[in-house]
């Protein structure tokens, strides 16, 4: 037998090997390049471990932009709606905004799941139209937004949201400003959100119209808390750091996304805050003279349906020290003596359904419930929540909610921490710049 004849077989061995490594190497374009003697095995996916991803990961983009608004104050109280010092309706504000975002690469396996999001921080100056009376608002916040509709490579419909603290109140006093009874304290939480046409004017420069809603409160922590809403349209221009190729970037190959493992995770969130608490009485209002502790668990298990949306239930527990103390003791000048009251006339059990749509770093949820263990009065009741996750690892996560009674009445903030379990989502971000995400 010659040489080569006997070499024959280890050289077939050695080729297979390297046409293997070949079929299943990653590409620069993050795709898997085939071979056309090779068989390619796809696994589904279970709900018992997240599939292995094929994700790539481009740089962030970063911007700054600038903003005004022209809004309408909404008379949803009867100080905006007339019962102040200069006795009319209340209906002109503006605000004008500076803002810093980072966002992700549109090309990216993060960017096509989630819709691009950008990701940020802000300042805000809000006017209104009674100065003397309402103060002038100004305000630092976080954002983030998203397109939900790409029309053309340049113009899209993207949405966004804003939640941070206000001050520069002028807070209800009865000698001093006797009419305000939207705001009972000089720092107030602030919510925004809107939609907005995103035109992309050049490669370094956007153009955004839209509307946007903005409610101020300081979540039921001090009375009188009516709350202030505005409305209006928003004018905007923002500057990228690095120029846009759009001749490229439409030509340019896309990630990927991995396939989502639809499974069950669990979330954990303990909270605590302060309220104020009134009763009204023979037509009489009062206020109770303290401020009041509140604490909850709630344990909610959640169907993770994609990328973006969970629902399921939640068991949530809460402590309320302001519970049902109706019975004090009162006359004409206000609230002499508010007696004591039983441990188990402040707990309540309540169970809520929850749906939460979830982005890069935040979550953004909302549930409807009621407290179906309690002693009854003010612990028996329907509620709302609307929270905030803001992402501090993959599995933990500062928990910032709103609750309300019976769809309209602010009951209290939920502030506190949550963990979630067995979490299974494909990691398609970097949750901080510096780490590389878990496949």
């Amino acid at each position: 037998m010659k040489r080569h004849d006997a070499l024959r077989p280890c050289l077939m061995l050695l080729a297979a090997c390297a046409a293997g490594s070949w079929c299943h190497a990653d590409t620069p374009t993050g795709r898997t390049a085939a071979s056309p003697h090779a068989a390619t095995v796809v696994s589904a996916p279970t709900d018992t471990a997240p599939p292995r991803t094929d994700a790539v990961h481009l740089p962030f983009r970063h911007r700054a932009g600038a903003a005004g608004e022209w809004l309408r104050i909404l008379p949803t109280n009867a100080f905006v709606h007339g019962e102040n010092a200069r006795g009319h309706t209340l209906r002109r504000s503006h605000a004008a905004r500076l803002e810093y975002a980072f966002g992700i690469d549109p090309r990216s396996s993060a960017g096509r799941a989630y819709g691009a999001p950008w990701t940020g921080v802000g300042i805000v100056r809000y006017g209104f139209e009674d100065r003397a009376e309402l103060g002038q608002g100004w305000g630092a916040y976080v954002h983030q937004g998203a397109r939900l509709v790409a029309f053309t490579p340049r113009l899209s419909l993207d949405y966004g949201w804003r939640f941070g603290l206000t001050g520069g109140w002028h807070p209800y006093d009865a000698e001093r400003n006797p009419y305000n009874r939207s705001h009972g304290s000089r720092l107030n939480a602030y919510l925004d959100a809107g939609l907005e046409l995103r035109w992309a004017a050049a490669p370094r420069l956007d153009v955004s119209l839209g509307a946007t809603f903005a409610h101020f409160s300081n979540g039921g922590t001090t009375i009188p808390n009516a709350g202030l809403n505005t409305f209006g349209a928003r004018i905007g221009l923002s500057y990228l750091f690095s120029a846009r190729d759009f001749a490229s970037d439409a030509t340019a190959p896309t990630a990927g996304v991995p396939p989502f493992p639809r499974h069950w995770s669990y979330d954990l969130v303990a909270f605590g805050s302060w309220r104020q608490r009134g009763y009204v009485r023979d037509g009489h209002k009062y206020v109770l003279p303290s401020k009041y502790a509140v604490a909850g668990l709630s344990f909610a298990p959640m169907r993770n349906l994609s990328y973006r949306f969970r629902v399921g239930m939640a068991l949530d527990a809460v402590y309320d020290a302001s519970g049902n103390r109706v019975r004090f003791y009162a006359d004409r000048e206000g609230i002499l003596f508010v007696p004591d009251v039983p441990l188990r006339h402040q707990l309540a059990l309540g169970l809520s359904g929850r749906a939460e749509y979830v982005m890069p770093w935040f979550t953004l949820g909302a549930g409807i419930g009621y407290n179906v263990l309690s002693v009854g009065g003010d612990m028996r009741n329907f509620y709302q929540i609307l929270a905030l996750k803001i992402d501090l690892t993959h599995s933990a996560f500062l928990h910032v909610g709103y609750n309300l009674r019976n769809f309209h009445e602010p009951n209290y903030l939920m502030l506190g921490l949550g963990y979630r379990f067995h979490d299974l989502t494909p990691r398609l971000y970097r949750l901080f710049p510096s780490r590389r995400p878990r496949t």
